[in-house]
C-alpha cells in the first residue's frame, strides 16, 4: 500500500538501506511470511523488492530460516513486522553490528496494540525506546518533516497507523525519534 500511495516509497527504502550499509549494497532479510493472506505477510511486494534490487541490494524473504544471531549476522538488517521473535537475538544482533527495522501498528494481524508493544519492548528498551498503546491516529500519504539522511528526496510517505515510540532516556544522544506526527 505504501508503494500505491505514495511516489516516494521505492527512494525511501533505497535510502534506508544506503543508511544501514553506508552506501554499500547490502544483504536484507525480511523475516516474513512469504503466504499472501497469512497475518505477517509484511514486505513481500514486488515494487519493494524491485526497488532494493535495482540498487543493488538483496532481499530475502523467510519465516522458516533459523531465527539466531548466527543466521542474522549475515544480513546488514533486519526487518520485522507482526510476527514474534526472540528479542535477545535482536539485542545481540544490534550490538554486533547488525540494523533492524521493525513495522509496529499492525491491527491487521488481529492484535491489540499493548499486545503488539509487549512483543517488542524488551528489544526496545535496550536502545532506550518503547512502544506505547494504543494505536495513534497518523493515517494517510503525509509530508514527510524531517532532516534525517533517510527521508533524502522524500516528499510523502504512507502512514498506516502505528504504535506511539517513546524515548525513554531524552538525553541519551543514541536515540531520538527521527520523524514524527501528533
Amino acid at each position: 500500500q505504501g508503494f500505491a500511495s505514495s511516489p516516494y516509497a521505492g527512494q525511501f527504502a533505497r535510502n534506508l538501506a544506503s543508511w544501514f550499509t553506508g552506501g554499500r549494497p547490502g544483504k536484507f532479510l525480511a523475516y516474513t511470511n512469504t503466504v499472501t493472506g497469512s497475518v505477517d505477510f509484511a514486505y513481500t511486494g514486488s515494487s519493494l523488492r524491485a526497488a532494493l534490487e535495482a540498487a543493488g541490494h538483496t532481499w530475502v524473504t523467510s519465516s522458516t530460516i533459523p531465527f539466531t544471531l548466527e543466521t542474522l549476522k549475515q544480513y546488514d538488517a533486519v526487518f520485522l513486522c507482526a510476527n514474534q521473535v526472540d528479542n535477545q537475538v535482536l539485542i545481540n544482533y544490534v550490538n554486533s553490528g547488525g540494523n533492524v527495522y521493525i513495522s509496529a501498528g499492525t491491527k491487521w494481524c488481529g492484535c491489540d496494540a499493548d499486545i503488539e508493544a509487549g512483543w517488542w519492548n524488551t528489544f526496545l528498551n535496550a536502545f532506550g525506546l518503547a512502544y506505547s498503546f494504543p494505536y495513534n491516529d497518523v493515517g494517510g500519504t503525509l509530508a514527510v518533516e524531517s532532516s534525517h539522511p533517510i527521508f533524502d528526496g522524500i516528499a510523502t510517505l504512507y502512514y498506516g497507523y502505528g504504535n506511539p515510540v517513546i524515548v525513554l532516556d531524552p538525553n541519551n544522544p543514541r536515540t531520538s525519534v527521527i520523524n514524527r506526527y501528533h
